[in-house]
């Protein structure tokens, strides 16, 4: 486990602070103290530009990371957080100010809570952790559990506990003696500049995302892949064998459903095998119970979560850990990192390029499984002159996107007390509800949703409750500042999604799977598993009482 905690009792002049000690990782886990207690350290933090950090503080060529922290902190105060790189979330006491000080990476790629009950204030890189440092019983959050059950989170600090937050990413937060924490942003995505301009871009994607795989630990010994034979997580493992100079063989980790006729992923899966000098392994979930390891799962996160695959998830983590893997690589956030591209068609349009709306609107039909007449018709009755016309037509035609319907609607899940109390929020925000709205708004919401941190730290915290490093490579500050800059027809072009990554992973990645047009959805698998789950079948034929608190029992 990578764990750190720091707390602070407001009416006292010192902190209690811990970690658990980690073996050598490229993240690393420290709690220390200085100034004979004036200063007191806790975090975790993979230290990529630590020399350079050394170097400006004038510091020993072997300081720890919880020194460096430390000095940057006596000379720069919060803009320390500014100066750092790579994944880190830590807190600091300064006894001379009484001041607990914290803060969490610009992309929230490692956890940060926290929890305050009376005088206690804490902060830690693992829920559980911070409410215990504070003393916080578990009251559960009324409006967390209502979007929970609605399937959407539109707050970016609620937890499912009252009394404790999550810290935002890109966010730095200071408690003092008395009043609230204090939360200041440190890092702003949407100031990033465009590079119109950019010949070089392939080589330049390719170069940024194989420093992070190395970075990520990708030549320690113990690592391992998650495989599904998808872009992502095949680009991830190929860049692993194409960099890695350790000699011991790395492992990857598959999803299979042998026994599932229609399961589309198997020819990918296999040509990544057979291409990649790795240790194979893999999971029949044919039969899996999708909620079968949701109790660890509740432990690990302190609450549920919204991935609804993380169960079967679980079974590789057990299956890495059984092998001996302390680093396993995933391929998350390579939609949200490199982009579909969709925007484009608003740019086409809106240039009146119709024939390459026509040629592009193949990619985005693949990726939706829509037929191409459809989303190019969307955007060419878009026009004001065609409303008229595009409410006339059936809506087939006008349609792109699946929408629930009133008696599938989610909302009446809730017990009605809780709905009432708590009613839908609506997501103004959605660029793609705004007629101008270009690529780059599109990913940038998609990288800025509250969505993202709660799946980093869900996938982090529960890789950990199986003692694994979860590397996330696509979640590179400087491969997203490239991504978001570039043009979108570096997203979209010849009919194919995700352009750059494609390109960048030509003569790494098979041409079957650098070529796939669409994604395999678990969700035909997922359902059938769960109808078959005991578990659920158990809780709905006896619901206990503390569920219908919040759950409409008849729906």
């Amino acid at each position: 486990m990578l764990d750190f905690t720091i707390s602070w009792d407001r009416r006292d002049e010192r902190a209690h602070f811990s970690h658990t000690p980690t073996p050598d990782q490229a993240r690393q886990c420290f709690s220390e103290a200085f100034g004979d207690t004036d200063l007191c350290v806790a975090g975790c933090w993979r230290p990529d530009n630590a020399s350079d950090l050394i170097a400006r503080l004038n510091l020993p060529a072997d300081a720890s990371p919880a020194l460096i922290l430390a000095a940057g902190y006596r000379r720069w105060q919060s803009e320390i957080a500014a100066k750092l790189k790579g994944p880190f979330a830590f807190g600091l006491f300064d006894a001379r100010e009484r001041r607990l000080f914290g803060a969490r990476d610009a992309f929230g790629v490692e956890p940060l809570f926290l929890a305050q009950s009376d005088q206690t204030i804490a902060l830690s890189n693992n829920p559980a952790f911070a409410r215990r440092a504070a003393g916080l019983a578990s009251k559960p959050d009324a409006a967390m559990v209502a979007d929970y059950l609605r399937g959407v989170f539109f707050s970016e600090t609620r937890t499912f506990h009252q009394g404790m937050q999550r810290v935002r990413r890109g966010h730095w937060v200071c408690c003092e003696t008395k009043g609230v924490p204090q939360e200041h942003s440190f890092y702003d995505l949407t100031a990033v500049p465009n590079a119109p301009h950019t010949p070089d871009a392939v080589e330049r994607f390719r170069d940024l995302f194989d420093e992070e795989v190395i970075a990520c630990g990708g030549n320690r010994e113990n690592i391992g892949a998650l495989l599904s034979g998808g872009l992502d997580s095949s680009a991830v493992a190929a860049s692993l064998a194409q960099q890695r100079t350790h000699p011991k063989t790395p492992k990857s980790f598959s999803m299979l459903y042998a026994g599932d006729s229609v399961w589309p992923d198997g020819p990918y899966v296999q040509a990544m095998r057979d291409g990649l000098d790795m240790d194979h392994h893999g999971d029949d979930l044919t039969q899996g119970d999708p909620m079968a390891n949701i109790p660890q799962s509740l432990v690990a996160l302190d609450g549920p979560s919204l991935a609804n695959g993380l169960s079967n998830l679980q079974r590789l983590y057990a299956l890495a850990q059984d092998k001996g893997v302390e680093t396993l690589f995933d391929g998350h956030g390579g939609d949200e990192v490199v982009s579909y591209g969709i925007g484009r068609l608003r740019e086409l349009y809106d240039q009146r390029r119709f024939l390459a709306l026509w040629r592009e609107s193949v990619g985005v039909g693949e990726l939706w499984d829509t037929p191409q007449t459809r989303i190019f018709a969307y955007y060419i009755l878009h026009s004001h002159k065609l409303r008229g016309l595009r409410r006339m037509l059936p809506s087939r035609w006008t349609r792109v996107t699946s929408r629930v319907s009133p008696k599938d609607d989610l909302g009446d899940l809730l017990a009605p007390d809780l709905a009432r109390a708590h009613p839908p929020l609506c997501d103004e925000s959605r660029p793609s509800a705004q007629s101008n709205h270009t690529d780059r708004d599109l990913q940038e919401h998609a990288l800025l949703q509250p969505m993202q941190p709660h799946a980093h730290e869900t996938l982090t915290l529960t890789a950990r409750s199986y003692g694994l490093d979860l590397a996330m490579p696509f979640f590179s500050r400087d491969l997203i500042e490239l991504s978001v800059g570039l043009p979108s027809h570096w997203k979209l072009r010849d009919g194919f999604t995700r352009y750059i990554l494609r390109e960048s992973m030509r003569g790494r990645v098979p041409e079957l799977i650098v070529n796939r047009p669409g994604k395999n959805n678990f969700a035909d698998n997922f359902i059938r598993n769960v109808l078959q789950s005991e578990a659920v079948n158990d809780l709905t034929r006896q619901p206990s009482p503390a569920l219908l608190e919040f759950v409409n029992a008849e729906r």
